[in-house]
């Protein structure tokens, strides 16, 4: 109970990470999204739920060949520096990775790739986990047709956002187009399957792969990944005309402010 103007109100069990605190039977709890979290030890309170939603005999193959050094309550593998997984499903490593790479390829700026596969990364935060269409997947009643159109919608709207603001914030646009990307490599690891069929391993779309895709999954997102750039250049291009090198060049030798900087040196 917490004394204010003499009055007594019960503290608040949202903190300031909007999470919920939970003390009751002094359990000491944060609701972490989807898995309550134990912070005096640093694990969860419940296994990864990839190891729940996968079927017995794929299970087994995943722990034999992936996850032999890793306790089922772990966290991103034990490395939240370069990980992010709001549900135990999904990790960022390869996403972040193929979009740093395709930046890398087409001659840009290791900050600009750095920048690109923030906005990637963000497309996989807990709010959005349900966003199929942005995760090149569909709705439980949406045709495959209509999930295409609706993946495909996501990706040209924000390469058109991040060609209109290409002249005035070269690091939101480069952002942006980390976001387009993520949609992109999605469609390649998950080919527009539903939530359902994703989780019951239908046409060898299992979500275990999404921690460990197939080298070919890999090369062609990579691809695809440096295709949508080259598709963001043309459309720089030919929306700024004369102008347009001087933007493209701001862009390929983009650094990243001094205040981020040091913090990521840190």
């Amino acid at each position: 109970m917490c004394p204010k103007n003499g009055v007594h109100y019960r503290a608040s069990k949202i903190k300031f990470t909007g999470k919920e605190y939970d003390d009751d039977f002094g359990l000491n709890w944060v609701w972490a999204d989807r898995r309550p979290y134990m912070p005096d030890i640093g694990r969860w309170a419940v296994m990864d739920p990839i190891l729940n939603d996968l079927r017995p005999q794929t299970t087994k193959k995943l722990l034999r060949e992936n996850y032999f050094s890793f306790s089922p309550f772990q966290y991103v593998r034990n490395n939240p520096v370069i990980r992010i997984d709001s549900d135990g499903r999904f990790d960022t490593k390869f996403h972040v990775q193929l979009t740093q790479r395709a930046f890398q390829n087409r001659g840009y700026s290791r900050d600009a790739g750095v920048v690109a596969s923030r906005g990637n990364a963000h497309i996989d935060r807990a709010s959005n986990f349900f966003n199929n269409n942005q995760h090149g997947m569909r709705n439980l009643f949406q045709t495959r047709g209509e999930a295409v159109a609706a993946n495909q919608k996501f990706i040209n709207t924000t390469l058109e956002l991040a060609v209109a603001v290409a002249g005035k914030d070269p690091g939101k646009a480069l952002n942006l187009v980390g976001q387009a990307q993520h949609t992109q490599q999605d469609i390649v690891r998950h080919d527009y399957f539903s939530m359902q069929d994703h989780l019951l391993d239908e046409g060898g779309k299992n979500i275990a792969l999404d921690k460990n895709p197939p080298e070919s999954e890999l090369e062609t997102a990579q691809l695809g990944s440096e295709d949508l750039i080259k598709q963001f250049e043309k459309a720089v291009q030919d929306r700024y005309g004369d102008a347009a090198a001087g933007i493209l060049n701001s862009l390929r030798n983009y650094e990243l402010p001094e205040s981020e900087r040091k913090n990521k040196e840190e």
